[in-house]
């Protein structure tokens, strides 16, 4: 039984005699069985004695580790051109003065935007250890797959919004959809900015799709909006063709024609209200010092027999590897065995044995 079978057995609890008296017989000459990847000893360790102390769960947890990405064959063969991919939900207004012969007062255009961010697969930032996701969110249960969506977007929750419209670097699309004047609900316009391709999603009140990508906020109000936000003319239509109808003649506003560049400006200074992830890897059996994305420096190094291993390398790449989808129930049959085990050691780590 090679070392790479030995560890799946143990993390999914396929423990037969076999496996026992060859793990005994090596801990026998290795009482820390240092061998063996922190979560692989730590299962050992729940099955040859019922428990495990708080730091030896830790740092089974701490070298299990959860990426937003949906290649799991991508992350185990080393390639290069594994992508994450996140979402993050922006509220943010851009203030309007209105200015009449009589009066000034102000007007909010409120947004509900998101911001879509793919990025190549480098460094530990793209990745959070089940340690983390207990302290950062109040992660409690692993089994249940959703759980760990929440705990994850929790986690990542940032206060101001880091997406920004790319093609080249990285790929960055932010769609803008205007949800409010000053209060009165609109339907739009929607549109999405993926820096120097623009694309109208929904029109709102708009006729038809502007030639270029700006729009005229007023266009979005209905004539009873307009009356009651004090914007409408009594009789007769405004002279302007650009503007609505209903407009009066004698207001004048701060900003009438809205720009992409008006838009991300605005977005850059909003609020963070949300995380989401579509899907999420599950990586288990890596060193407690693997950085994901770091091909050159990553090992993998445990195909020979335990006897000759010496101690688990430090840097070396999951031994395996589930992939989550939201809404989803897994389809490979060993990820309730192995969630299992993550149960049982975040209770350890949320309520350690007295």
């Amino acid at each position: 039984m090679n070392n790479r079978e030995i560890h799946r057995r143990l993390i999914l609890g396929s423990i037969d005699e076999e496996l026992k008296s060859l793990i005994e017989l090596l801990e026998m000459a290795d009482p820390g069985l240092q061998g063996l990847s922190p979560l692989a000893r730590a299962a050992w360790r729940l099955h040859s004695r019922g428990s495990v102390n708080r730091e030896e769960a830790e740092a089974a947890l701490a070298a299990t580790f959860l990426i937003p990405s949906d290649d799991a064959e991508g992350l185990l063969e080393g390639g290069g051109d594994l992508h994450i991919q996140e979402r993050e939900i922006v509220a943010h207004s851009i203030p309007i003065q209105v200015t009449s012969p009589t009066n000034q007062w102000h007007l909010e255009l409120s947004f509900h935007s998101y911001g879509d961010s793919i990025h190549m697969l480098e460094g530990a930032y793209a990745c959070i250890d089940l340690v983390s996701l207990i302290r950062k969110a109040g992660l409690r249960i692993a089994s249940d797959e959703q759980l760990l969506f929440s705990a994850y977007e929790a986690a990542e929750l940032h206060t101001q919004p880091q997406c920004e419209p790319c093609d080249s670097e990285f790929i960055g699309n932010i769609t803008y959809t205007l949800r409010e004047i000053a209060g009165e609900p609109v339907s739009g316009p929607c549109l999405s900015d993926l820096k120097h391709d623009i694309a109208w999603q929904e029109l709102g009140l708009l006729e038809e799709e502007p030639e270029e990508p700006t729009f005229c906020w007023l266009h979005q109000l209905t004539r009873e909006q307009a009356e009651s936000l004090g914007l409408a003319r009594e009789r007769g239509k405004h002279q302007d063709p650009s503007m609505p109808e209903w407009l009066r003649d004698d207001v004048a506003f701060s900003l009438l024609w809205i720009t992409p560049d008006d838009l991300y400006a605005n977005y850059s200074n909003g609020n963070v209200t949300g995380c989401e992830i579509d899907y999420l890897l599950l990586c288990l059996g890596a060193g407690p010092e693997w950085i994901p994305g770091d091909w050159d420096g990553q090992l993998d190094e445990i195909d020979g027999d335990l006897e000759d291993q010496g101690t688990y390398p430090e840097t070396q790449q999951p031994l395996h590897v589930f992939a989550f989808t939201k809404g989803s129930a897994c389809d490979d049959p060993d990820a309730a065995a192995a969630l299992q085990l993550l149960d049982r050691l975040i209770q350890v780590c949320v309520d350690p044995p007295k």
